[in-house]
């Protein structure tokens, strides 16, 4: 029997099982009551689809929803069509497909049930563009997905148990937390391969997982800093000064990204930006030599230039003795 020759019929909500390749885990208690009102004034309007996996029972492809709300309301029947069992690929793409559209998943149960499409043996040479295309989700998703699937399975949970039961502020583990996670953790692998080596990526993202609990790390945007303090002995800063400042981040619980930004990543970045400052003043400077004469009459101009010479010369000591 093909979608075309589905059988409409009335059937009783117990008679229907929830289906397991549903990639949907958390549903919005708002919109259930919604909906809910909605069936008890006018019933179900738009059929719910099934197929028959066993005598008897039917198995849900196509609202869940409506299916929880005619249990709550004790309806004696559902309209349903009834169409030919599906393979376990055919179910969770069809799921993908009438689902996704409608309205976007949480990502982490999405990754769950793409897993079971990536690694079925007629797609594990797919690319992320014609999963994409079989599944309805963009590349972007399909490649977060991908990410989120490379995470060890308890931090899986974590992300899972964040939407199922909400957690206290200081200890939130969405979706977002670790894939921004996971481009610092690369960012210190390429640009601090022995630090990333002698910690492994488990052990760092341990160590972050527990800053985030002791609300040392506030916000996932965070992480986004972690690439200039790995970088910035690109912009002048001394490489003992980089790692003793990463080591200090991964061993010292109370310790923040935004420290160690402000410790080799910030100063270097003001540096480079006086660097920038003064190129343009020498230019500027070089371009109205010839004009110097017209503010002969404007003492605080001179002053103002004596002291830049000062401040100059002092930062310019500085340096040397440095270097000395």
């Amino acid at each position: 029997m093909s979608e075309k020759e589905s059988k409409l019929a009335r059937i009783p909500p117990d008679m229907i099982d929830p289906n397991p390749e549903n990639p949907r885990l958390i549903f919005d208690e708002k919109q259930d009551l919604a909906l809910l009102e909605s069936i008890d004034e006018v019933g179900i309007l738009v059929p719910l689809s099934v197929f028959s996996d066993k005598p008897g029972r039917y198995t849900l492809l196509d609202g869940e929803r409506r299916l929880r709300c005619a249990k709550r309301l004790n309806l004696k029947t559902v309209p349903a069509n009834i169409i030919a069992k599906p393979s376990k690929i055919e179910n969770i793409l069809r799921m993908f497909n009438i689902h996704n559209i409608r309205e976007k998943w949480k990502l982490m149960p999405t990754a769950l049930k793409l897993k079971t499409v990536i690694e079925d043996e007629n797609f594990k040479e797919k690319s992320s563009k014609e999963i994409g295309k079989l599944t309805g989700l963009s590349v972007t998703t399909v490649n977060r997905c991908i990410e989120l699937l490379e995470l060890d399975e308890k931090y899986q949970k974590m992300i899972l148990d964040y939407y199922r039961q909400g957690q206290p502020a200081g200890f939130r583990f969405s979706e977002d937390f670790f894939l921004e996670m996971n481009r610092a953790l690369n960012s210190i692998k390429k640009f601090q391969r022995k630090l990333y080596d002698e910690y492994a990526r488990t052990g760092l993202t341990d160590r972050f997982v527990e800053k985030r609990k002791d609300n040392v790390i506030k916000d996932v945007i965070e992480f986004r800093m972690v690439k200039d303090v790995v970088t910035a002995t690109k912009k002048g800063a001394s490489e003992e000064s980089v790692r003793n400042s990463l080591r200090r981040l991964l061993d010292e619980t109370g310790f923040s990204i935004q420290a160690a930004y402000e410790e080799v990543a910030e100063p270097v970045i003001k540096a480079r930006n006086i660097e920038d400052l003064c190129k343009k003043l020498i230019k500027q400077l070089e371009s109205t030599e010839e004009y110097m004469s017209d503010f002969s009459k404007r003492k605080d101009f001179a002053e103002l230039l004596e002291t830049l010479q000062r401040t100059l010369q002092k930062s310019l000591s500085k340096i040397k003795t440095r270097k000395a």
